[in-house]
């Protein structure tokens, strides 16, 4: 279940799922974009109507975006779901290939004006802390997306990473993050950087995992 749509029939998608497990054309089913309490939903559901449960779940979570770790990673290990977090190098902006103040390669999704890099990537704070990871990668002989991937990775609730090479070179290229392994004093660096449980800065937010703010109360003219 690739996006929550809040406002459709979550009891009917999840009996969906049971009848293709049932049918043997699914194996198992997993979840993306999902919020806390929406997992534990999703939980409850699956008891209710005796439908194994989701075996996974996909957050948007890395150095810059530190938001699952308020609710969404603990509700995952607390119901037994793997992690698989996809953007582990924030769409590029952690490899260092973006500079503030520099105009990007027209061949990058920056470049190209994207709105899933544009709107919570591709931000003055989030590229300053893109440059003091570069440099610190740089004076430990690894490269910053390599030392970004090992740290998603080194959160021992995540079970692996999505990567999301175009090309071969770059699927390549995500392997030697595997060997990076990342310090408690290192530890403590990001965290100077990005607060646990937040984001590089206001606002920060991917537009395909909306959140909807404070409701407007209505209100009636007391005086009719």
């Amino acid at each position: 279940m690739h996006r929550d749509f809040e406002n459709e029939n979550l009891e009917k998608a999840i009996r969906a799922l049971g009848d293709l497990i049932c049918a043997g054309k699914l194996r198992s089913f997993g979840l993306s974009n999902f919020r806390g309490w929406r997992i534990a939903e999703v939980i409850r559901l699956c008891r209710e109507l005796n439908v194994p449960q989701p075996v996974v779940c996909q957050p948007y979570y890395n150095m810059l975006n530190r938001g699952p770790e308020v609710e969404i990673l603990s509700a995952c290990s607390h119901y037994g779901l793997g992690v698989v977090p996809y953007s582990p190098i924030a769409r590029g902006v952690l490899t260092g290939k973006y500079t503030l103040g520099q105009q990007p390669a027209s061949d990058t999704r920056a470049g190209r004006g994207d709105k899933r890099i544009m709107t919570p990537e591709f931000r003055e704070e989030s590229l300053k802390i893109a440059a003091k990871l570069t440099a610190y990668s740089d004076g430990r002989g690894i490269k910053p997306g390599h030392f970004a991937t090992a740290w998603v990775l080194a959160n021992p609730l995540v079970s692996s990473v999505i990567a999301g090479p175009r090309t071969l070179a770059q699927m390549q290229d995500y392997y030697p993050a595997l060997d990076v392994r990342i310090t408690p004093e290192e530890e403590t660096m990001v965290d100077a950087w990005v607060a646990p449980g937040h984001a590089s800065t206001q606002g920060y937010n991917d537009p395909n995992h909306p959140f909807y703010g404070r409701p407007v109360a209505v209100t009636h003219d007391s005086t009719k």
